[in-house]
């Protein structure tokens, strides 16, 4: 779906130009590629911390 939107872009002068939709669809790969990581970890904060906490608990 990217490749299409930068591949159909029109003369340069709408929006700002190609800097502006190359600069939009990064902005969006970069949203798209956080949002899951952040979800995980919102799901299991609990588990991370407790796991933190043995990890540095432990002996050896």
């Amino acid at each position: 779906m990217c490749k299409a939107v930068a591949a159909t872009e029109p003369g340069g002068n709408v929006y700002g130009g190609a800097q502006a939709v190359g600069a939009g669809l990064n902005k969006g790969i970069l949203f798209m590629m956080a949002v899951p990581y952040v979800l995980l970890f919102i799901f299991f904060r609990k588990k991370i911390a407790g796991f933190v906490k043995e990890f540095r608990s432990a002996q050896g």
